[in-house]
């Protein structure tokens, strides 16, 4: 960003948003436009070229000073609902899916044994830890140790460890919590966005997926705010005033992609009709929740003026693949969908480094990659499904894994014969 301080903590002008490090007085700025010098410092053999002051990165590594592994950063990418597919890489308007979705966009090269272009033979850190070029050995920041910075200091040593297993990596014990927050007990067995229904402390429960909340699993998460798909069948008003008592409104459905992601969040609860924020006033002006005009950008059935108010819902039942919208009178019973700005998280519930936001009395984990759960408490080891074959012995690496292949045996899973 130009004219503002770096978006993420680290040295001055280190993440500068146009990836290039020129520093003014500890700022971001456009070079050579203004008074600027070259600060940056390329991570984990990183190349600076101080022409264009940025940095060329090692096979696996990203960001302005090569100090990130390139990873997705967001449970949207390539999720539904979310940003389903590469198409969206591309797509007017949809630039910070880029910036989220490194490895779906084709950002991402990662080390091989034997690459070139990979530092201290593809070895990589995790947390906020970066290669000692001199060593190859990583060195982790406070709370973290290991080989890839993946161990908690307080650990000890892990089954895993304790085999003769060929994971390298240490894992995080598993720590499923002994209770869950009150506002997830219900009396149904249902959950939403595949949700995993639990009886734990006499109370039954929803676990739900990483990016989900809420005691159904109905609140789902992107970046800056959230959705609640409610199953409760009420009229249009009535559907404001319940938005509007959590703090939020009735979702204004202003693009075909948000379109398409409510209508994903439909199929994925209750494939009801749901009441969206629009409202057809008469003489046929559509408006917003907040009673501004509406262009009707979004897929519509066709509809005659009405002398009355109407108001506008996601009409299910058109098809598996439309959803396409409809409006009806606004006394009409239909569930709804609220949206909400979201808030960080006060204490953050999430483990293993696990972003917190809050949404509708929610705590909802945006987990880094190699974990998963509710709270990021899962380490997800890619050696698990023996990939490696033809006796290859598999290297664990976060959401990846290396194969050094036995003699005569080649490819990422030692598949081929030479």
């Amino acid at each position: 960003m130009t004219n503002t301080r770096p978006y993420l903590e680290g040295p001055h002008c280190s993440q500068c948003h146009s990836k290039e490090g020129w520093c003014d007085k500890g700022l971001c700025v456009d070079c050579p436009a203004q008074n600027c010098d070259c600060p940056l410092e390329c991570k984990n053999c990183g190349e600076l070229d101080r022409t264009t002051c940025t940095c060329t990165c090692k096979d696996g590594w990203d960001s302005p000073d090569c100090s990130v592994p390139c990873a997705n950063g967001h449970a949207y990418c390539g999720a539904i609902p979310g940003w389903t597919n590469t198409t969206y890489c591309a797509m007017d308007g949809f630039d910070a899916v880029n910036d989220y979705c490194r490895e779906m966009c084709g950002h991402c090269e990662f080390a091989t044994p034997g690459d070139p272009n990979a530092c201290c033979d593809g070895q990589m850190c995790y947390n906020g830890g970066y290669l000692d070029e001199t060593t190859c050995q990583c060195v982790c920041p406070a709370g973290f140790s290991g080989k890839d910075c993946i161990g908690d200091v307080e650990m000890t040593t892990s089954p895993a460890e304790m085999t003769t297993s060929p994971v390298e990596m240490p894992t995080r014990p598993v720590e499923m919590p002994t209770s869950f927050p009150t506002t997830m007990a219900y009396e149904s067995d249902i959950c939403y966005f595949g949700g995993e229904h639990v009886h734990l402390n006499q109370t039954d429960a929803c676990v739900c997926p990483e990016g989900i909340g809420g005691r159904h699993c109905e609140i789902v998460s992107f970046p800056g705010g959230c959705y609640l798909f409610s199953s409760d069948a009420v009229s249009h008003p009535d559907a404001q005033r319940a938005c509007s008592t959590m703090n939020g409104h009735l979702v204004d459905v202003k693009n075909e992609h948000q379109q398409n992601i409510i209508a994903d969040g439909i199929a994925a609860t209750t494939n009801a009709t749901y009441w969206l924020g629009q409202k057809l006033q008469p003489l046929y002006t559509l408006t917003y929740s907040d009673g501004s005009t509406a262009p009707a950008p979004f897929q519509s059935t066709s509809q005659r003026p009405s002398p009355c108010d109407m108001c506008v819902f996601m009409d299910s039942s058109q098809s598996s693949s439309d959803y396409l919208t409809n409006t009806v009178s606004c006394m009409e019973y239909h569930n709804y969908v609220c949206e909400s700005e979201s808030k960080p998280c006060e204490p953050n519930d999430c483990q293993n480094g696990g972003n917190c936001t809050s949404c509708f009395g929610a705590s909802i984990c945006d987990c880094p990659d190699g974990f998963d759960g509710m709270f990021c408490e899962i380490y997800v080891d890619e050696c698990d499904s023996n990939p490696c074959q033809h006796g290859g012995t598999c290297h664990d690496r976060i959401n990846s894994y290396v194969c050094h292949c036995q003699s005569g045996y080649t490819g990422d899973s030692c598949e081929t014969g030479v």
